[in-house]
């Protein structure tokens, strides 16, 4: 058996970070986590995941056909968003533990969804400052 590879968009984290005021600040990072579809998609986090729901005995195999099935499902969903006129989609967002899936509109940038996660985490969005360069010309 063959997966078809009909991949899903990535978001880039660390351009979102670029827009948050403190990408250490825990209560934007449990924000940015309440965003996300699972709670990571590596085999270790999904046994939890599926642990948690009563099945025993779960295998790495497990995990894989698990993810597997989610991924389907929501490039499925992603089909049917863009049928429906609706400007959203899932993505992969690679973080620094794990990676995940984010629903986002279409037309999303990286400092858009910085400001969700502000949002997401009840903190005004104030653009961080940025560091001047010196430049002789």
């Amino acid at each position: 058996m063959k997966k078809q590879k009909d991949e899903l968009k990535w978001l880039e984290i660390n351009e979102v970070g670029d827009h948050l005021q403190d990408f250490e600040n825990n209560k934007l990072n449990r924000a940015m986590d309440t965003l996300m579809v699972l709670k990571g998609k590596e085999p270790y986090e999904v046994t939890k995941t599926l642990e948690a729901e009563g099945f025993t005995e779960v295998s790495d195999t497990d995990a894989e056909v698990f993810l597997c099935g989610v991924e389907t499902t929501l490039k499925r969903a992603n089909q049917l968003f863009k049928t429906m006129g609706l400007d959203l989609e899932f993505q992969l967002v690679d973080l620094a533990e794990h990676s995940d899936y984010m629903l986002v509109k279409t037309n999303d940038t990286p400092k858009t969804v910085a400001k969700r996660i502000h949002k997401a985490a009840g903190l005004p969005y104030k653009a961080p400052k940025q560091e001047k360069v010196y430049s002789p010309f």
